[in-house]
């Protein structure tokens, strides 16, 4: 079968559609040079975004300076806040740019392929590098994405799915924009999730303690049980690093999964997205 065949049966029917938009930013209203630092996908029922991440932003040290990719940083944090607010049009800096009509079957594919063609700052520094260790890292918004995907995949009427997780997956407290995706209707418990699918120790604990102070935070307000769905790295993923890097990861993981329960946070963990699903509809199923 050709590709252009292939292609056609794939997207012969369709169950997702939506608009899609690229995140520009121009630094200088003078030179007028602007950079994509994303994408997002809006359907009529949810909302899928990428945006650059860790690396990535080291290219604007080699084009500007340090200065310039921490406010790049800042940028794209702001606009990551203001895709869930409708993807409101704050200045001539920032701006949503919409591209048109896109459908397909899957939100998290889309919006994957969508971040590769549209946001050449994404693209891997080091082709050959990444090749030859072989470890896949997936971040928040990775999991994210391809989470809703399983969770609505399990749950094909949909009725589980709306019960516990909101069009919106953060919530305002003290005007901070707070991740918690896991809001069950019956307002028992809330849960976040978060990936620690990296090769460097110190980007596993920047983002669990992440995942740790919004929950935190949102049970705290909410007067909620907290719980916290982990994405582990899986053996064979594990295996394209070396022992003593395995050792390093295994160690923060277990030191950082070891303080959730004196904080009274219940934690789920798998190292795929099936069994990570499962987890939360068996969750919400023993509370409800």
């Amino acid at each position: 079968m050709s590709l252009l065949e292939r292609l056609s049966k794939e997207n012969s029917n369709p169950t997702l559609s939506g608009e899609w938009m690229t995140i520009q930013w121009m630094p200088d209203l003078t030179t007028k040079e602007c950079f994509n630092l994303g994408v997002v996908l809006k359907t009529d029922n949810e909302i899928f975004i990428r945006t650059i991440d860790g690396e990535s932003f080291d290219r604007f040290v080699c084009m500007f300076n340090e200065d310039m990719k921490f406010h790049a940083q800042r940028i794209t944090k702001l606009a990551e806040m203001l895709v869930y607010e409708g993807c409101p049009s704050v200045s001539k800096q920032l701006v949503f740019d919409n591209r048109g009509f896109i459908r397909g079957k899957s939100g998290s594919k889309l919006i994957d392929h969508l971040f590769d063609i549209a946001v050449p700052l994404g693209k891997a520094r080091d082709i050959k590098k990444r090749n030859i260790s072989g470890f896949h890292s997936f971040n928040l918004q990775q999991l994210s994405n391809n989470l809703i995907d399983e969770l609505k995949r399990q749950d094909h009427a949909g009725i589980n799915f709306e019960k516990i997780i909101p069009p919106s997956r953060v919530i305002q407290i003290n005007r901070q924009n707070i991740h918690v995706p896991l809001r069950p209707r019956h307002n028992k418990t809330i849960g976040n999730w978060a990936s620690v699918v990296f090769a460097d120790p110190s980007r596993i604990k920047t983002d669990y303690l992440q995942a740790i102070n919004d929950l935190r935070t949102a049970s705290d307000e909410l007067k909620r049980e907290p719980s916290l769905f982990l994405l582990k790295p899986s053996e064979e993923n594990l295996k394209h690093l070396k022992q003593s890097r395995i050792d390093q990861i295994d160690e923060v993981i277990d030191k950082l999964d070891s303080t959730l329960q004196p904080q009274g946070i219940k934690l789920y963990s798998s190292t795929d997205l099936t069994n990570l699903a499962k987890e939360v509809y068996e969750w919400d199923s023993l509370v409800a």
